[in-house]
């Protein structure tokens, strides 16, 4: 399943969720250490979760929330002599898929099913998806560290 967004309201992205999703891109490229495949897959978090939260709480407290996640990754993985710019932007996007979950426990994320001769819209259950994109997150962010 591709995840495209949540089906918590009708409306798409607001163009200050796209902003939260292009900074965490961009601090996850230009902080030392930074890797592409790791800021997109933290920008692609933020793009599915990152625009609910928006709407229930605004911009300015989600980018809040965004930063001190990214900061507390960048606090542990300086002190411990890690990649800082691979773990603070997907930090920063679980954070904002923290906040997601604890507002909406029972949200579904509508993601596309691409089977052969049958591809179809589904649904699965917002934290299946946040565990798996973790999951990815961190075995991707591992890989890119040991290379």
């Amino acid at each position: 399943m591709i995840p495209l967004r949540d089906n918590i309201g009708e409306s798409g992205a607001s163009p200050a969720a796209l902003a939260i999703c292009a900074l965490i891109l961009l601090a996850g490229i230009l902080l030392p250490d930074g890797n592409i495949w790791a800021a997109l897959l933290a920008s692609f978090g933020a793009w599915i979760f990152a625009p609910t939260p928006v709407r229930d709480l605004g911009a300015i407290p989600v980018l809040l929330i965004a930063a001190v996640g990214g900061g507390i990754a960048w606090w542990v993985t300086h002190a411990s002599n890690s990649a800082v710019g691979v773990w603070a932007p997907l930090a920063s996007t679980g954070a904002i898929a923290l906040v997601h979950f604890l507002k909406h426990p029972r949200a579904r994320v509508i993601g596309l099913a691409p089977i052969p001769y049958r591809t179809s819209l589904t649904e699965a259950p917002s934290v299946v998806v946040i565990i798996v994109w973790a999951a990815a997150a961190v075995i991707l962010t591992l890989v890119v560290q040991t290379r």
